[in-house]
């Protein structure tokens, strides 16, 4: 349960991190766009406060703005760049170039209607809950085992035995016993 658990968070992070690195693919040329057209703004700015066209209080407020929106563009291209970094290390592909496939996404399955259905199936799927249960099995038979090494032990002894002295009546005889034992501390430790 502890391998499926593992097997699910790297499904899970793959999926995340698919779609990120596909969202930084779809979304890269129009960052870029963005990031040029605000330099082409700064750029204006900058000449219209050396010109006067503007107070220059209105214009470095402007200015600053944009240089923000310059930087926040900026950290998003960097996210998006750590996004396929991410998609590439996990696909054992880092420093590679590759192309994730654009197709149009299949729709959706309805939902079932049954909630309870998909409940009952979410909880038999948690492999959280099935290691407790497998726990909670493993400590009624531990219990059980301890219980029953408690009880008597019964043992039968049979065998064959013989003696090379001479001098006795019998050199062969046959042997047998039954053995009842008990473990008075292991008594003790019930609860």
């Amino acid at each position: 349960e502890r391998k499926r658990k593992v097997v699910q968070n790297i499904l899970q992070d793959v999926r995340s991190i698919y779609w990120r690195a596909l969202g930084a693919q779809r979304l890269a040329p129009r960052v870029d766009d963005l990031i040029l057209r605000a330099d082409a703004a700064l750029a204006s700015a900058r000449e219209i406060e050396t010109s006067g066209l503007m107070p220059v209080p209105q214009a470095l407020a402007y200015q600053r703005a944009l240089l923000d929106s310059i930087t926040l563009l900026q950290s998003r291209r960097h996210e998006m760049e750590l996004a396929r970094a991410e998609l590439g290390a996990l696909m054992n592909a880092s420093g590679q170039t590759f192309q994730l496939s654009d197709l149009a996404e299949e729709p959706l399955p309805p939902a079932p209607l049954a909630i309870s259905e998909l409940e009952d199936l979410a909880m038999l799927s948690r492999p959280e809950l099935r290691e407790e249960d497998y726990r909670k099995r493993i400590s009624a038979n531990e219990a059980r085992r301890a219980l029953a090494s408690t009880w008597p032990g019964l043992s039968l002894d049979l065998g064959w035995q013989y003696d090379s002295n001479r001098y006795l009546l019998h050199n062969a005889w046959a042997e047998g016993g039954l053995r009842v034992s008990l473990n008075l501390f292991r008594l003790a430790a019930i609860p």
